[in-house]
């Protein structure tokens, strides 16, 4: 009985090469590419994976066994940068979220595992600056019972708020959301549900979110001080 395993080279711990095998049948390896030249079969694991390549004595021989791709993994126990936790086992591609430790509730971060067993980041824990809020000095006034519409109607208008008696007022990039009555926790939620928003400032009464980091607000806009503040940066 011809086996298919008779003469093998493992080149990594992905590639295997069957060579000199005359045989009807090709191993069927899960998550793996197996490819036939001249010959000449090929596994490759598939991305993500890595091979594993067991031995067995058969007739004062040792014989390789059917390769088995292996899902890489990331290790566990490692720390995360502003977080009290520490990185759990994952597979490629799975994502571990975590909570921030930055003292405030509800920011979190995340990281992915790769296909070479490391971690990537896939979401940082943002930068909070207490003590601190952004002045907003540059808008423009309408007249408007209707700050939707009146801020459609503007091209460069990209939030909106009312000023009360009949008046609105416009706002331009890089801020993209304006509302007064908002707690903080409401903020942040907001922040996280806009793709856009980048960093959150939040003071007693008012909620901005802006569509550039902090370093660039510091050149557009005045950074105010106030015991009730905070700045929240790096979505």
């Amino acid at each position: 009985m011809n086996n298919l395993l008779c003469s093998v080279l493992l080149v990594s711990v992905t590639i295997l090469i069957l060579i000199d095998a005359d045989c009807l049948n090709y191993p069927n390896v899960t998550n793996a590419n197996v490819d036939n030249d001249c010959g000449n079969v090929v596994i490759t694991c598939s991305t993500g994976f890595k091979m594993v390549q067991g031995l067995e004595c058969i007739d004062e021989e040792w014989r390789y066994q059917k390769p088995v791709c292996k899902p890489t993994e990331c290790p566990q126990g490692v720390n995360i940068t502003n977080s009290d936790a520490v990185t759990e086992s994952r597979i490629f591609d799975q994502v571990l979220t975590f909570n921030c430790s930055n003292g405030i509730n509800g920011l979190t971060g995340a990281q992915r595992c790769g296909e070479d067993g490391k971690w990537i980041e896939e979401q940082a824990c943002p930068v909070v600056y207490r003590g601190k809020y952004v002045g907003i000095t540059t808008f423009t006034t309408v007249p408007s019972t209707n700050c939707t519409e009146a801020c459609l109607k503007v091209t460069q208008c990209s939030s909106s708020s009312s000023a009360g008696s009949g008046r609105c007022i416009l706002f331009e990039e890089p801020i993209i959301y304006t509302n007064r009555p908002k707690t903080l926790s409401e903020c942040i939620q907001l922040c996280k549900n806009d793709t856009k928003c980048l960093t959150l400032s939040h003071t007693v009464g008012s909620c901005y979110l802006f569509s550039v980091d902090y370093t660039t607000i510091e050149t557009k806009f005045v950074i105010r001080d106030s015991s009730n503040g905070v700045i929240v940066s790096g979505f």
